[in-house]
């Protein structure tokens, strides 16, 4: 099987998700599929050597039966809201432009940013897609305060929002209020499937309070209890 993923950002960038897409792009290959990574020029959460380094690993073997082309601008994601969305329509664009050209049995998709939904479908229309639903937008602008319900800008995106999940030809869901949401806005029930997010357990294992590392960089009581919260913090989780 060739596999065709789709993503605004991938290794060595640090977010939310490119540790689960790492494991997906090496599991797949590991049992047999040819995948190709079409993502951006890695700048989140990098140093400027391992950028300059990635700025010129425009295609890529990264392993048995892995290829990861890389497109668009290597600038800084800027923190006004309007240049970032237009850079990350940019590289959305730049990504699907390249993504139609390869020779792919699915496409799997990032839900990150939306517009890479628009670019799943399109692609559509040629070849299965899988949506994998990690933030629901444009419900997440109005989470951070960039906009309000009933907005143009929101009655906008809510016609781009039913276009994506109407045309996508799977939606990989991570939880049952996703899939519920999912449902409440008319996508069949049998486009949608419900995938947790996951950890490597061989990998995240329980380690003694002598020996961890954090007690000990941040000089906390060893025999007070600790909630530890592992995510990004914005204010769209506020």
């Amino acid at each position: 099987m060739k596999i065709t993923l789709l993503t605004a950002y991938f290794y060595p960038e640090i977010t939310a998700a490119t540790h689960l897409l790492s494991d997906l792009t090496q599991d797949f290959a590991k049992y047999g599929a040819e995948v190709t990574v079409v993502t951006s020029i890695p700048t989140r959460g990098i140093d400027e050597e391992t950028r300059k380094e990635y700025k010129c690993r425009n295609n890529e073997k990264a392993g048995p039966n892995i290829r990861i082309i890389r497109v668009g601008t290597d600038r800084d994601e800027s923190k006004n809201f309007i240049v970032r969305a237009f850079r990350y329509g940019l590289n959305a664009y730049l990504i699907y432009h390249t993504a139609k050209q390869i020779e792919s049995d699915v496409y799997l998709v990032s839900s990150t940013p939306p517009f890479l939904g628009v670019a799943g479908a399109f692609l559509s229309k040629k070849t299965p897609t899988v949506y994998n639903l990690q933030d629901v937008f444009p419900d997440s602008l109005v989470n951070a305060g960039k906009t309000k319900e009933g907005s143009l800008l929101i009655r906008i995106c809510r016609k781009v929002e039913r276009y994506i999940y109407k045309k996508q030809t799977n939606i990989l869901t991570i939880s049952r209020d996703f899939k519920n949401l999912l449902l409440v806005r008319g996508t069949p029930e049998n486009k949608i499937s419900m995938v947790y997010n996951w950890i490597d357990e061989n990998q995240v294992v329980a380690v003694l309070r002598e020996k961890n590392i954090l007690i000990s960089r941040y000089g906390l009581n060893k025999d007070k209890f600790y909630v530890t919260y592992c995510g990004n913090i914005g204010h769209s989780r506020s």
